[in-house]
């Protein structure tokens, strides 16, 4: 007498199982890997969008200033009364402010921070007669990192060369 039974037996379920597991482990590790991939991807984003917004608003900003003057760090309040018709930028909790007027404006999200991963210098240079200012920005979120170095020809100012600061006032026409 012959059976034929029909089903599984116990060592084909297991190996079914078993080829399973390791497709969804395999399924699940790419998705993972996807995620953080474009969270990564996403902040880096984030940081070379904000520094290029600072680094573009600086340029624009100083370009045809009347005045300029790099200064170690913001002046106390009473040194920047309204009406003075100084603008000022500067990193203030790791972000580039532009002041002017008694209104502090932020020019980025939280970026900036201390050193050695966020930076914030600005320096006068003279090439072929021409005065630059060369200022980078280096900042960073999440572990992702972006640096900007830039110069702009300063075109109505007679300046100096002069060492690197953390801020600048400056006059606009």
């Amino acid at each position: 007498m012959q059976k034929h039974e029909r089903g599984l037996s116990l060592i084909e379920l297991i190996v079914a199982v078993a080829v399973l597991s390791i497709a969804i482990f395999l399924g699940v590790s790419f998705f993972s890997f996807g995620t953080r991939s474009f969270a990564r991807g996403d902040l880096q984003s984030q940081v070379q969008a904000d520094v290029r917004a600072a680094s573009f608003f600086i340029t624009q900003e100083l370009r045809n200033a009347t005045a300029l003057e790099l200064i170690a760090t913001f002046p106390s309040l009473s040194e920047t009364s309204s009406g003075t018709g100084w603008h000022y930028i500067f990193v203030e909790n790791n972000r580039i402010i532009h002041y002017f007027n008694g209104v502090s404006t932020p020019v980025t999200e939280a970026i900036i921070e201390p050193e050695p991963t966020g930076r914030f210098d600005l320096r006068i240079v003279n090439r072929a007669s021409r005065n630059l200012l060369a200022f980078t920005i280096a900042g960073s979120r999440g572990g992702q990192r972006f640096v900007v170095e830039t110069q702009v020809l300063l075109n109505n100012l007679p300046l100096s060369p002069a060492a690197a600061n953390q801020a600048v006032r400056y006059r606009k026409p």
